[in-house]
Formats: C-alpha cells, structure tokens, sequence
C-alpha cells in the first residue's frame, strides 16, 4: 500500500505542485488515517519531501526521485523484517 501512495507522488508532483493526503486518498483508495501516517513517516526519514502550510503537501523532488522502493520498505517494515527469512527460519 505504501509503494502507490508514492508512485502517486511520483507521477503527479513535484516542487511546485505539491498534493495534499486527502488528493491522494481519493485516488489511490487507502485509509486516509493509514496514508497520512505512512507519508509522515517516509517524510521523517526523507524518502520523499513535505512542507507545511496552505500551499503545503507532499511531493518528489530530484533527490527523492532516486529512492528506492527497498528504501520505502525499509523505512516501513523494518530492516529486520526485510532481512528475516519468510518461513520463519532463523538461518
């Protein structure tokens, strides 16, 4: 869920157009509440941008635009959880 909310973000923004939650939600159809919470946390740890205010939104600029979507993963799920077995095995 998290990768569309910035796929979203990548194809419709940019410095000067910034888009709010609500824009986003409409579109992509996820909890607004859940999509507001994952943009500030991938804000915080600068994977994409945001600024407050009543032009204010999130957005990618050129730095953001080279993430990846691991690096979005990681930031949400964890890098113990992106580096653990998926059945569950310790080694």
């Amino acid at each position: 869920m998290q990768s569309r909310g910035v796929l979203y973000l990548a194809l419709h923004s940019n410095e000067d157009h910034k888009i709010m939650i609500r824009d986003i939600y409409r579109v992509i159809h996820v909890p607004e509440a859940y999509l507001a919470k994952l943009l500030q946390e991938l804000s915080r740890h600068n994977i994409i941008s945001s600024t407050r205010g009543p032009k204010g939104g999130f957005y990618l600029n050129a730095e953001d635009r080279s993430r990846t979507l691991m690096d979005i993963v990681k930031v949400i799920d964890g890098e113990r959880r992106v580096n653990s077995c998926v059945m569950g095995l310790e080694n």
